[in-house]
């Protein structure tokens, strides 16, 4: 759009005509003043407000930054707030006006103060007018200017204000987060050199440095724990229910449990931190907690073999028994991957069921048939061991026994000419098949076992008469040799 050619419209017309016969060149002065205003708005349309404003300074906290652009912003508005206010003071006739009045036109002579003192003079009572020191005027033109300029100061320093209170308030909270940061200092260095004074191996100064700067990092010096201490109970218990009460409803033992139950032990929980690799606790370690997962995942497993028994998620607790019972953990846990933890302590459960005798009751006669289930179907699983362990001896008796007897019968038929039967030698292994069947599968044979049994005493008395036979065959009896032969 070709905006200078607006100067040079309606010349000579009377509404803009005004008392000035100055000129720049051919061209009359009042034409030149409007091409400079258009000039200047063209100027103030192309400026990219948003993204300089959003340029922060490297190095400058975020507060100073956004200060500085502001005051520059001001010094712009001074510097349009003059040009403009010069511009129509110029356009007005008669005496009284504003720079007559203040030495920047001679009325008498009608001469100019030099430039540098007109635009100095002009700009410094703007930015004087945006902090609210008004300039005095005469005319009604200059003072309607001032009404704007008096809003446009109201604004700008409120603007200059706020930003003054954010410099102020992230210095006070840089000096409170610079002390909690010399403490952090001061206690790891106290850590580091206490473990190092009593000769803790190194990878265990690491795994203790590790968590202390983990918690430092989330926390930021604050204890978790306490973070809502200030706050009316039922509030506190609101945050609690929301952080946890989802995760307690899903144990067994708690779902027949009233909401006031279910409630108090959330508002007990406490949160842990595990690192990758690290054990929450491990085998024959006193419980004294249950734990809920957070987020992340929890192996039990056996430390010494590296077994893995079973991998938790997130949703999952472990570790309920040692709320009721004083016992050793059966198993180890250990993180897969950083987990966070939410745990109740036996002391603060033991205080809840004291405020619960019921559901305490409730609770403790579960945990007994639990155990009493659970002895029920340890002993039936020892039993049958036991009845599989006995077969298993059984078995191989009868085995042993069929070999004997199949060798006593080998010295008997070298010692006499047996007339074989059809299917001697083959009832003699296929008794030994069923035996060995049963040795191999012993837990099968329990259905067998009297038939299976028979076998084995039938086959006992046909060893012992073999054992007869063969004696009497060594003094040369061939005919009785010939009857056990056939009795075979």
């Amino acid at each position: 759009v070709p905006w200078d050619l607006f100067a040079f419209v309606g010349v000579g017309h009377p509404l803009i005509d005004f008392d000035s016969e100055r000129g720049v060149g051919d061209v009359r002065f009042y034409q030149f003043k409007v091409w400079a205003v258009i000039r200047f708005i063209k100027a103030l349309f192309r400026i990219p407000y948003r993204r300089l404003y959003g340029v922060s300074i490297p190095g400058v906290a975020l507060p100073v930054s956004r200060l500085i652009k502001v005051m520059l912003i001001l010094m712009l508005l001074g510097h349009i707030d003059a040009c403009i206010f010069m511009f129509i003071d110029t356009m007005l006739s008669g005496p009284g006006r504003w720079l007559d009045e203040n030495g920047l036109r001679d009325p008498d002579t009608g001469l100019w103060a030099p430039f540098s003192n007109q635009y100095l003079i002009g700009y410094v009572s703007a930015l004087r007018c945006l902090l609210l020191t008004l300039r005095e005027a005469n005319k009604d033109t200059e003072n309607c200017f001032i009404v704007v300029e008096f809003i446009v100061g109201v604004l700008a320093n409120g603007t200059v204000i706020g930003y003054i209170y954010s410099i102020v308030e992230m210095m006070d909270q840089s000096n409170v987060r610079s002390k909690a940061e010399e403490r952090h200092r001061f206690e790891m260095g106290f850590v580091r050199r206490y473990m190092r004074e009593k000769g803790l191996r190194p990878e265990l100064q690491k795994m203790v440095t590790t968590h202390k700067e983990l918690q430092w990092l989330r926390s930021q010096g604050m204890d978790e724990y306490r973070l809502f201490d200030g706050l009316p109970k039922s509030l506190q218990q609101e945050i609690k229910n929301f952080l946890y009460l989802d995760m307690v409803k899903k144990v067994p033992l708690f779902q027949d449990t009233d909401i006031n139950f279910l409630s108090g032990v959330t508002f007990k929980m406490r949160t842990l931190i595990v690192l990758s690799g690290w054990y929450v606790f491990r085998k024959d370690d006193e419980g004294e907690e249950m734990f809920f997962i957070k987020s992340g995942k929890v192996e039990i497993c056996n430390d010494q073999t590296g077994q893995v028994f079973v991998t938790l998620s997130e949703g999952s607790f472990f570790g309920e028994i040692a709320l009721f019972e004083d016992c050793k953990r059966t198993a180890s846990a250990r993180a897969s991957g950083d987990v966070e933890l939410c745990l109740i302590t036996k002391a603060d459960f033991n205080r809840l069921l004291s405020q619960h005798p019921l559901i305490a009751d409730r609770l403790r006669q579960t945990i007994q048939e639990r155990k009493e289930r659970e002895a029920r179907m340890k002993a039936e699983a020892a039993a049958k061991a036991a009845e599989e362990e006995r077969l298993r001896k059984e078995a191989e008796v009868a085995i042993a026994m069929e070999e004997e007897e199949a060798r006593n019968k080998g010295l008997r038929r070298r010692g006499s000419r047996p007339e074989l039967g059809g299917g001697g030698f083959s009832s003699m292994f296929k008794s030994r098949s069923g035996v060995l069947n049963m040795v191999r599968h012993p837990s099968t044979a329990i259905h067998r076992a009297p038939s299976g049994v028979h076998s084995s005493k039938s086959s006992m008395a046909l060893s012992g008469r073999a054992l007869s036979h063969v004696g009497r065959s060594s003094s040369g009896d061939a005919g009785m040799a010939r009857d056990a032969g056939d009795e075979v």
